[in-house]
């Protein structure tokens, strides 16, 4: 039984908050400060959120939660590092898009999934010894 409750509401699920970390870091030009304060806050809340749960035995779904939040704050600090300038400044002469980089559901179109049954079939016709059983 839980016997406090953290501000939940005023914290961001754990998945839009990595959607919008990632925002902050590859397409900062439309990352608002406002959407800022808000990631801030809500890492912030997480933390606190995580910190008494340890202090009250925490079960599998906290430690989960725990992962994710190191694996943002983690980003966080790589980016104020500026460990990805040469990955944003690949992804952009490439054309890659981040958000399928990250396999972000949203990023991902009709059109992708046919190329990727033609990629496939085509392959599998040209290397059969690969899908022998």
């Amino acid at each position: 039984m839980v016997l406090i409750q953290v501000k939940h509401k005023e914290a961001l699920s754990l998945p839009v908050l990595f959607r919008l970390v990632l925002k902050s870091i590859y397409d900062r030009k439309n990352f608002t400060a406002s959407e800022g304060v808000k990631m801030m806050d809500s890492v912030l809340n997480w933390k606190d959120h995580i910190e008494i749960r340890e202090d009250m035995g925490m079960d599998a779904v906290d430690r989960e939660n725990q992962y994710r939040l190191g694996i943002i704050a983690m980003l966080l600090k790589e980016d104020e590092e500026g460990k990805f300038e040469g990955r944003k400044q690949t992804f952009q002469d490439k054309g890659i898009n981040y958000k399928k980089f990250y396999g972000l559901p949203e990023a991902y179109v009709p059109e992708d999934f046919v190329k990727g049954q033609q990629a496939l079939e085509e392959h599998k016709r040209t290397n059969p010894e690969d899908y022998e059983t």
